[in-house]
């Protein structure tokens, strides 16, 4: 079919870009049927390119589903999401909510990688870095003794983060802003001082 064959050469041009991002809307067609239209931006020949590629149908709004619709779409064509430098969408909460939305599961989905360079650089023996708990002192603790006792391997993959070229410009200047910062005196002084303190706030 000539439609089919229009995709496959869209397709082999945007692998050929390598990088791209995606524009997802909800529409129903003129039956009614709700569905998901899928636009890719990408440059080629030195010329940016936007491409309808095709209408997907679905049955739920939530997030979940719609994360899960765009992620083996993009798999059944061949399009990997470590690739994707940006994502847009309508205005309906569940298509850009910040936290449970799909614009938040795409993008921690194409994150995965920088998870694997921390992992990757502190090994097995090492804890990873945990999230700040506002209401939980035992979680701070946790939270800065890890990064003490993996304080070298840490900023290693952050300089490795800031350094890829894959990345997003945003995310390289955050990783080279946080590691100049753990070249401090005082950051890795205090992360030492936190880390010998007890959770009750006592030294150990």
């Amino acid at each position: 079919m000539m439609g089919e064959k229009l995709l496959n050469t869209i397709l082999e041009e945007i692998k050929l870009a390598k990088y791209y991002t995606i524009s997802v809307d909800s529409t129903p067609d003129l039956c009614h049927i709700d569905q998901l239209s899928f636009t890719v931006r990408y440059v080629f020949s030195d010329e940016p390119a936007e491409r309808f590629l095709k209408f997907v149908p679905i049955t739920a709004h939530n997030s979940a589903y719609l994360a899960e619709t765009v992620l083996e779409f993009l798999k059944n064509h061949g399009l990997d999401i470590k690739n994707c430098r940006g994502q847009s969408y309508d205005n309906a909460s569940n298509m850009s909510g910040q936290y449970t939305g799909l614009q938040a599961r795409i993008k921690d989905k194409s994150s995965t990688h920088r998870w694997e360079t921390l992992t990757t650089a502190l090994g097995p023996t090492k804890k990873v870095v945990k999230r700040l708990s506002d209401t939980r002192w035992s979680a701070r603790a946790d939270a800065v003794t890890a990064l003490f006792n993996g304080y070298s391997e840490i900023q290693q993959a952050l300089n490795k983060i800031a350094e890829d070229q894959k990345e997003q410009r945003a995310t390289s200047h955050e990783a080279e802003s946080l590691s100049n910062k753990m070249d401090k005196l005082e950051t890795a002084f205090l992360s030492g001082v936190g880390a010998s303190v007890s959770y009750d706030g006592k030294p150990s």
